[in-house]
């Protein structure tokens, strides 16, 4: 199916990089073009070690995780007589060129030591034409996947959606992921241009997907659907039943212990999908959901600000969360024992950050269910100077 979508000359290329995979395949293509998928398709009699933008500024020696994943056997190997080899796949390039070039150039240096008859390898990149990419693209046999209407219509068949609907949306979007994501929904492609993944999380959520669709909806950005899942609950759900949130957020708790272990262990991303996406969608919708409209990333930007707000404190987070609560004792309680000099001495002894402390207290209020203001705290800070 792939050489539909390729010129002769590199379909001729493709047939005999699968018969000595003597250099890197490097794979172009506009967005939505099944990229991806076809680096799966031609790597799955290997072990895939995918390498994709969870990557990017990840903090760990990139050299010293490919050489890990290379040398040890993995689960699968384990109790598998096949697949005795792994392959590499990296996908979204232009991503850690724009964001992360030392860790793309870590990975390519370490690329240029192994043997592909063993261990293959596959880039996956747009259009994006850079130095360090003209570089690996110099080492590597080249292939480009080309837009064939066929081949759509042929996908399209396959999944049982009109094709006068493909008509349409192909006037707006020629991204194959999100022409599957809306199906026969074409209406829903307005805002496809500046915010698609908007789209596909309300089309999860609203829309009965196998399994098998739902992997591929949400693998190039499970995290990201993930949080958008849990902040749409309120709005999706009608009847809080404490057993299906629970569950809901247990799948998502178990995908960031498996994140946690991901380097070390190499798992296969689909079981991250899985966890995170695929088994909070069943839980949820155990009971019909409706959302007319969707809160998008608000959930993210808080916990990036609260992750960053945390990294201050370096392992302060009782002592400004304790200051805090005597601040509102002290303000609210006629009886508490706390003083403006007691206050003073916990100030001068931890060395306290007054803005620092602001930053805490939308934390303090959730954590003891308060309503402390920034202005109280401010008036008690000055009553102390």
């Amino acid at each position: 199916m792939l050489s539909e979508l390729l010129s002769n000359k590199d379909s001729k290329l493709l047939k005999e990089w699968t018969k000595t995979k003597h250099q890197p395949l490097f794979i172009m293509g506009y967005d939505g073009c099944g990229k991806s998928y076809q680096a799966q398709e031609l790597l799955k009699d290997y072990h895939i070690i995918y390498i994709g933008s969870d990557f990017i500024k990840h903090g760990k020696d990139i050299h010293e995780y490919l050489d890990s994943c290379i040398k040890k056997k993995d689960i699968f190997m384990m109790i598998s007589q096949e697949k005795q080899y792994k392959a590499l796949l990296i996908d979204d390039l232009q991503l850690f060129n724009q964001y992360d070039k030392l860790t793309l150039s870590k990975i390519y240096k370490y690329i240029q030591k192994l043997d592909y008859s063993k261990h293959p390898v596959i880039y996956v990149c747009n259009h994006t034409e850079d130095k360090c990419i003209k570089l690996i693209k110099q080492n590597s046999v080249i292939i480009t996947i080309n837009y064939n209407y066929t081949y759509y219509k042929h996908v399209f068949k396959r999944k049982s959606q009109s094709i006068t609907n493909l008509n349409k949306l192909l006037k707006q979007t020629k991204n194959l992921n999100t022409l599957l994501s809306l199906g026969n929904n074409f209406k829903q492609l307005n805002n496809d241009i500046t915010n698609p993944l908007d789209i596909t999380l309300k089309d999860i959520i609203q829309t009965n997907y196998s399994v098998n669709d739902l992997l591929r909806i949400c693998s190039s950005e499970y995290s990201v659907l993930s949080l958008n899942i849990i902040e749409n609950i309120p709005y999706m759900m009608s009847d809080f039943n404490t057993h299906t949130l629970f569950n809901t957020y247990k799948q998502i708790c178990i995908d960031d212990y498996i994140e946690y272990k991901f380097i070390s262990y190499n798992l296969d991303l689909y079981l991250r999908v899985f966890y995170c996406c695929v088994l909070p969608l069943y839980y949820l919708k155990q009971k019909p959901l409706k959302l007319s409209q969707v809160k998008y990333n608000t959930y993210i930007s808080r916990s990036i600000i609260q992750i960053h707000n945390q990294s201050i404190l370096k392992g302060q987070s009782v002592i400004y969360l304790q200051l805090l609560h005597d601040i509102y004792n002290y303000i609210s309680n006629y009886k508490t024992t706390v003083t403006l000099d007691t206050l003073s001495k916990t100030i001068r002894n931890e060395v306290i950050d007054f803005k620092t402390l602001e930053k805490q207290i939308k934390v303090f209020n959730y954590y003891y269910n308060k309503e402390l203001t920034k202005k109280m705290v401010t008036k008690t800070l000055k009553q102390i100077k």
